[in-house]
């Protein structure tokens, strides 16, 4: 067994697509009932979490004809028919949620944390305050949190190659650091691992056409990940 495998021997990676930082600390809670482990470590994702914060994804999902679907688009199909043809289904949902604009990539309305990210400092107190008081409840459990950055903050050569490219309007998101610095001082000294610069100008670290982390980028974030986290 090499060091990697004894790493992920130890660690369990308890996260779950759709939760953000609420459900995240909800999930660590009940799973500490079921054990006594040393540490809890909160990924917080740029591209994620300020839209969703601390709202719970049981209040931003809906289960509609075996489809997540984000609100309002739950309301608006009934899922069952529509699911049994996906590409009709997903043109759909796309033109009725973001309109016609969305076909081509492109939103009217970016996300306010990628165009005006000093807005998001209640944001930013709140998803910190919420992980501190967790730790505070848990004095003897070594709580950490992690920032994730979007692809188009790493890497400024993402922009041509990120859903997120052409909504960026003269927004320069690989020059800047502020939800980042607004988080570390939320978190009021927790200890926090910065996963900016591990991913850096490393376009090859997000898949194309996507702002998921590609093979190479999981491998740099995990291996930065035991090294933060090993004693």
């Amino acid at each position: 067994m090499d060091a990697a495998e004894a790493f992920a021997g130890e660690h369990l990676n308890a996260g779950v697509p759709g939760h953000g930082v609420a459900d995240a600390l909800a999930r660590a809670e009940h799973l500490l009932s079921d054990g006594a482990p040393r540490g809890v470590l909160v990924v917080v994702n740029q591209a994620n979490d300020w839209e969703e914060a601390l709202q719970p994804a049981a209040e931003r999902y809906a289960v509609v004809g075996g489809w997540l679907l984000q609100e309002p688009a739950a309301s608006w199909f009934w899922g069952t028919p529509l699911s049994r043809s996906h590409l009709l289904y997903f043109t759909g949902l796309l033109l009725a949620v973001e309109g016609p604009a969305a076909l081509a990539g492109a939103s009217a309305d970016p996300p306010r944390w990628l165009v005006a990210p000093q807005e998001m400092a209640p944001t930013s107190a709140a998803m910190g305050a919420a992980i501190v008081d967790f730790a505070a409840a848990h004095p003897g459990l070594d709580v950490r949190a992690a920032f994730l950055p979007v692809d188009v903050a790493a890497a400024r050569s993402r922009r041509g190659a990120s859903p997120f490219g052409s909504r960026l309007g003269g927004a320069r998101p690989w020059e800047e650091t502020t939800l980042r610095d607004q988080l570390i001082a939320a978190l009021g000294g927790l200890p926090t691992v910065d996963l900016l610069p591990i991913l850096k100008d490393r376009p090859a670290a997000f898949q194309d056409r996507d702002y998921h982390l590609s093979v190479e980028g999981h491998a740099q974030v995990a291996a930065a990940l035991r090294e933060a986290l090993t004693p």
